[in-house]
């Protein structure tokens, strides 16, 4: 037939323009069986749609699927980052008594109802049951997709030859996102087919017998950052991911990637030595094909050292795992973590710009993009601030804004610093026009820099344009309120704390700033009822039985507080701040009251008096600190910042004899502060003794060797 030799010919030119012979070049062999290589590659041609600009193609979708409760603080920041790529979002709700469901719906969101019974699994099938695309990205709601990996997403649902995807979670443990991420990979990307559903343990246990080996799983470019952990010791979800977790050989010889996932999970709870064992397994079973999970797993044991403070031995195995793996940048920025703790900021400093030059680049082992951007530039402003060097910090903090515009950190240290030199309106322009102005961090972050700097009337702005957004209501009526309070507006402040839902991480805040207000203005009894409101919360049972005991003695009432040596430092800490926002607030009344609590410690006079300085020296009450300290001395209980204080304040009443003796005093004490030799040099100048005035600059140089403040006033003499 005519029309039967034409096609063939057709298809035989193709076979001689491509080269093909046994074989399609490039392409594996999958469900097409051992058909005729050129009617392979034929198949594959007709499945490109760029082949034919023309021609409607239907692209793969996606659903990405999310089980909450009470999850208003994170929720919107999630669903932010998956808007764009998203053509659906399934939300099951087990309970949320917040505005988690809300915000959902805001963004799109088909909500769906179920009580939570324990089964994460049951709730996460009535997820896949609703979801109607071709493949499924399933959340959390403290977890977001990297905006620069956002178009790799949508590239990636289009492909014809996997089921499933592993994607690159990374983990931030510490109190803030810079502090160290541990990494692993995450199974969280799937054909929406009948037959995946879950079992017991998460969607971990989807997989089944699926590995990262297996031809229908692929490794995904794609990262998924996990605040879960973030600012949140001993967390709850960290104790629940162990309970899901079982039957794993204790050898580690199981899944390497759910063996890093318990070794995060020993991270959440503090407890560095199992994590670090954990993996210490996990990589001596590691295929030796492996790259990827032996690189992390290098990383992750290098932050568990750091952690338990084995600084020399992080130190090795990064050194020796860079040359390994040179184009990880997170093995550079974890050392230059390591020298920063160590405070050889020297060093951390190479560290940080060996990182910056590497950058945010693809590589292969899809680490966090800050450490080689943001992150990396923020943790080299803060090494310049601890040489002394304000302008070279500042330089790095605009540049960290300039990597990251929505970095609030970074926001909230380059004001504080700005705000040394500029008036507030001044450092509000500056700030504003290098900012994201829709970012939720940088609006938080912002509020906080203007209300803690005594410019609450600024900060109220941001608060507001935090409430416009409506996506974290009980953290912005808590700063609110926390506004509201240091305007001496209590009434109102009340009102704000009462929004804070009981469901909030803020809630307890909440509910200890409330009690003080009733305290300050005069209704002791209510103060007792709200502070009541957190006792069975294990982790505030300190803040209730302090703020409670000076309620009671607001009231008149006995105060009966009993602490073991254990918790005594941490009560201290407590007591301090209550202390320092009562002076703020000039209500000297209660503050009275607060000081009696210190009799309930077993502190000494002496010890009591360098508690109290430092707390007026703290608030401004220098005086009143100096009478304090002095008395601290007399009694033996003084330390070296009591001595220091006492300098700086001689110093700056130009009592350079006096100045002299307490900073030598507070080096003798081990206070090795980069202002301590600079104060101490200056005061030996004043005092014509120029060549001891040079050993201090030298000793301070030999600590702070890229100090230029110490080599410009070395250099002066």
């Amino acid at each position: 037939m005519p029309g039967k030799k034409l096609d063939d010919e057709r298809t035989s030119d193709c076979g001689l323009a491509f080269g093909l012979t046994s074989t399609a070049p490039g392409f594996p062999a999958d469900d097409l069986g051992e058909s005729d290589p050129i009617e392979v590659f034929a198949t594959r041609f007709m499945r490109e749609p760029w082949r034919f600009p023309d021609k409607h193609i239907e692209l793969a979708s996606l659903s990405v699927a999310m089980i909450v409760r009470n999850d208003e603080t994170n929720i919107a920041r999630s669903l932010e980052s998956i808007k764009d790529v998203a053509n659906e979002i399934i939300i099951v709700d087990t309970g949320s008594s917040d505005q988690t469901v809300e915000i959902a719906r805001s963004y799109g969101a088909k909500v769906f109802f179920h009580p939570w019974n324990n089964s994460w699994s049951e709730a996460g099938n009535i997820c896949l049951e609703n979801a109607t695309c071709d493949w499924v990205l399933f959340l959390d709601a403290d977890e977001e997709l990297i905006a620069e990996d956002v178009s790799r997403l949508a590239e990636l649902i289009q492909d014809i030859d996997r089921s499933r995807f592993y994607l690159s979670e990374i983990y931030y443990i510490g109190e803030h996102e810079e502090d160290g991420a541990v990494s692993n990979l995450s199974f969280s990307l799937w054909r929406n087919k009948s037959e995946y559903r879950f079992a017991d343990g998460g969607k971990e246990q989807l997989k089944a017998s699926a590995g990262p080996n297996d031809p229908s799983v692929g490794v995904a470019e794609v990262r998924v950052n996990n605040f879960s952990y973030l600012n949140r010791p001993n967390t709850g979800k960290a104790q629940r991911d162990l309970r899901f977790i079982v039957g794993e050989p204790d050898d580690g010889s199981g899944d390497s990637s759910i063996r890093i996932k318990v070794g995060v999970d020993y991270l959440a709870q503090g407890d560095f030595k199992r994590a670090l064992e954990t993996y210490k397994r996990a990589f001596a079973n590691l295929a030796g094909s492996d790259i990827q999970n032996a690189a992390r797993l290098v990383s992750n044991m290098s932050l568990c050292l750091k952690g338990l403070g084995r600084h020399r031995e992080a130190l090795k195995l990064l050194r020796d795992a860079q040359d390994a793996y040179p184009e990880y940048a997170d093995l550079f920025y974890l050392e230059g973590l390591v020298h920063f703790e160590e405070r050889d900021y020297a060093s951390a400093s190479t560290c940080f710009e060996a990182c910056l030059t590497m950058g945010s680049r693809r590589s292969l082992y899809y680490g966090h993009s800050g450490v080689g951007s943001y992150m990396a530039a923020y943790m080299a402003a803060r090494t310049c601030l601890a040489l002394g060097n304000e302008a070279k910090a500042i330089c790095y903090y605009e540049k960290a804004l300039a990597l990251n515009a929505g970095y609030g950190r970074a926001a909230y240290d380059l004001g504080l610093l700005l705000m040394r030199k500029n008036g507030p309106e001044n450092v509000r322009q500056i700030l504003e026009s290098q900012v994201d102005p829709a970012s939720e961090a940088v609006l938080s972050s912002l509020s906080l820099l203007f209300s803690q700097t005594g410019y609450y009337d600024i900060g109220l702005i941001y608060i507001e344009r935090l409430a416009e957004r409506g996506s974290a209501p009980s953290q912005t009526a808590l700063l609110k309120g926390e506004c509201l309070f240091n305007l001496g507006y209590f009434k109102e402040a009340i009102a704000e704390f009462d929004k804070v839902a009981i469901s909030s991480r803020h809630y307890s805040a909440a509910c200890a700033n409330k009690s003080v207000c009733y305290m300050l203005i005069g209704d002791s009894k209510r103060a007792i009822e709200a502070i009541d409101l957190i006792k069975s919360i294990e982790d505030f049972a300190l803040v209730h039985a302090i703020y409670r005991s000076v309620a009671s003695l607001s009231k008149g009432q006995a105060s009966s507080i009993s602490l073991n040596d254990a918790e005594k430092d941490s009560a201290l800490e407590i007591v301090a701040d209550l202390m320092g926002k009562l002076l703020e607030l000039k209500n000297l009344d209660v503050f009275e009251k607060a000081v009696a609590l210190l009799d309930e410690f077993g502190l000494s006079p002496g010890e009591s008096s360098l508690f109290l300085g430092k707390i007026y020296y703290d608030a401004g009450y220098n005086e009143i600190a100096v009478e304090e300290l002095i008395h601290a001395y007399e009694s033996g209980s003084a330390d070296g910042e009591s001595f220091y204080i006492l300098g700086s304040t001689a110093f700056d009443n130009e009592f350079f004899e006096e100045a002299k003796t307490f900073f030598f005093e507070a080096l003798h004490r081990g206070v090795e502060e980069l202002g301590l030799f600079v104060l101490l040099g200056r005061t030996l100048i004043k005092q014509g003794e120029i060549g001891l005035a040079a050993e201090v600059f030298d000793a301070g140089a030999g600590k702070y060797p890229n100090s230029p403040l110490i080599a410009e006033l070395r250099q002066s003499i």
